[in-house]
């Protein structure tokens, strides 16, 4: 028989097995018209193809690539 006054001991939680760390390439890119949910301004990261895609379908550049728009500029 176990003693009330002693508290049971705990079982060690069952190991999980470590994640395999797979380090993917982000690239990032700026969005200039709107895509989904991003909105032109919006700089995201994205596996290599997909920022490509985007780039060549004209959604997004290279970060601070993206064409200056006067309509923006206060002083105007």
């Amino acid at each position: 028989m176990t003693d009330p006054k002693k508290a049971p001991e705990k079982k060690p939680a069952a190991q999980k097995p470590a994640a395999q760390k797979t380090e993917q390439k982000k690239t990032a890119v700026e969005f200039i018209k709107p895509h989904g949910r991003y909105v032109r301004g919006d700089i995201a990261g994205f596996d290599p193809e997909t920022a490509e895609w985007l780039i060549t379908k004209k959604y997004a550049v290279k970060p601070g690539e993206a064409p200056k728009d006067d309509s923006e500029d206060p002083a105007a």
